[in-house]
């Protein structure tokens, strides 16, 4: 009997992993025990009711503080990774916030530490300085021969490679979504095999986070798996179960969310702008119906759901914590809806969004917004997230419509309802690029990796 000790401590992990086909290739192996670290009891609790066969178990790992060294370590990844994106954000920030000095600080610690030899150096004494007895206690527990990790950027999971390298006991890591190899920080410490989604991360992985060319292997985007497995409901039963007419054109608006709506009106005032459009007749027929999907890591407050006469809500997945951040699950019901809307959708609106990807895996056209929303009035953003390096990929294929006013937004929606087929080009090269192979079965390949790993030691 092997053991695999995977840690489930975000939202994207439960849904990468308990819910695609890792587990399933996974748990159909004989001889193999899969033990999943979880944070709190109540995530414990839901997945065991969830998740049943004798092979499987979930265990909150003990919180534990970070000593001095750890935090120094991890303080220190902050300035660790140099990308186009980490400039935009520094420097957004100072626009935002201001303080010179520390824009100056941050600025010139950047362009000294983020550089291949010191980041050896750093993560050696990251490995021999630091220990964490709270991870070794799990590695004496559970006795693992295989540890996969998919939030290599967060500082417990660091530990666990770590604890592995100390024990000679192979690590495979796993970068979840587009963006995080070039926007996040540093990952103090390189597992031994990386799984990547498509040839853009492989390279990331090699030129950002200095992994070696043979250690990182391909598996594909795992995310748009349940979008090849079945078709999306058909129009009448998906309309039925939205209560909408099935006559009606369907717009699928993503909210950019709280968290980045630094005027908390952004969202509201699109919503309130495509409602008003459609019963004026302005965007050539009435019959449209606006679903607005709001983020499943997002907490809704008074008035986000106001009735409006062409809109309809949906709020995805469940939250563990009243907070904005990675404690959230989404279940096997809210991916087949997910599937099931864009699927049915004639157009999809959101910002800078994996949501414009998911729309191209469908065909369906995809328009970004750039504006904000200044003193009560619509102005042109120029937001900096439309120019990091992933993002600058992803609209180099002509598969993404940005608009930065109120009139390219109409005009936008206008045109794509009149004929979807307009940039389908464009979204085929966007999937071709993004996602490798949108054939369902990345999460089959990602599977079979682990085991081939495991079976390798």
């Amino acid at each position: 009997m092997k053991t695999v000790v995977v840690p489930i401590f975000s939202g994207s992990e439960g849904r990468f992993i308990l819910r695609s086909d890792i587990y399933t290739t996974l748990t159909e192996r004989s001889g193999i025990r899969i033990v999943f670290l979880v944070r709190s009891r109540e995530r414990k609790e839901r997945y065991e009711r969830e998740f049943i066969n004798p092979w499987v178990s979930f265990e909150v790992m003990p919180p534990y503080k970070l000593s001095l060294g750890d935090a120094l370590f991890g303080f220190l990844k902050y300035y660790l990774l140099r990308s186009r994106t980490i400039d935009l954000k520094r420097h957004a920030r100072y626009l935002g916030q201001g303080g010179l000095a520390r824009f100056m600080m941050s600025f010139c610690a950047n362009r000294l530490l983020a550089r291949r030899p010191v980041r050896r150096l750093i993560r050696s004494l990251d490995r021999y300085l630091v220990r964490v007895p709270a991870v070794s206690a799990c590695f004496e527990r559970f006795r693992p021969d295989l540890v996969f990790l998919a939030d290599l950027f967060d500082d417990t999971e660091a530990a666990f490679v770590r604890e592995a390298r100390r024990r000679n006991i192979r690590t495979v890591g796993m970068i979840l979504t587009w963006d995080r190899t070039t926007s996040r920080w540093l990952v103090r410490l390189l597992p031994d095999l990386l799984l990547v989604q498509s040839e853009f991360m492989r390279d990331e992985a090699l030129h950002y986070q200095d992994m070696p060319y043979d250690a990182v292997s391909i598996c594909g985007t795992i995310q748009h798996d349940s979008h090849m497995e079945k078709p999306p409901a058909s129009r009448e039963e998906f309309c039925k179960k939205m209560m909408i007419p099935a006559r009606n054109k369907i717009i699928l608006y993503g909210p950019i969310g709280r968290s980045f709506d630094a005027s908390r009106e952004l969202d509201q005032t699109v919503i309130e702008m495509i409602n008003e459009w459609i019963a004026q007749g302005g965007l050539g027929t009435k019959d449209i119906t606006l679903i607005v999907r709001f983020p499943p890591n997002d907490f809704l407050q008074e008035g986000d759901m106001k009735p409006r006469s062409y809109v309809v809500y949906q709020v995805p997945g469940y939250r563990f914590s009243g907070k904005r951040g990675q404690d959230w699950d989404m279940g096997f019901d809210d991916l087949a809806m997910l599937r099931d809307t864009v699927g049915n959708c004639d157009l999809v609106v959101t910002y800078y969004s994996s949501l414009s990807i998911d729309a191209a895996v469908f065909d369906k056209p995809v328009i970004n917004i750039d504006f904000n929303i200044e003193n009560g009035k619509i102005v042109e953003r120029r937001h900096p997230y439309y120019r990091t390096t992933h993002y600058q990929k992803a609209a180099a294929t002509g598969g993404i419509r940005l608009v930065r006013s109120e009139e390219e937004l109409r005009e936008g929606i206008r045109r794509y309802l009149a004929d979807p087929a307009l940039d389908r080009g464009g979204r085929a090269e966007l999937v071709r690029t993004q996602c490798w192979k949108a054939d369902g079965k990345s999460g089959r390949r990602a599977g079979e990796f682990l085991l081939s790993s495991l079976a390798a030691r």
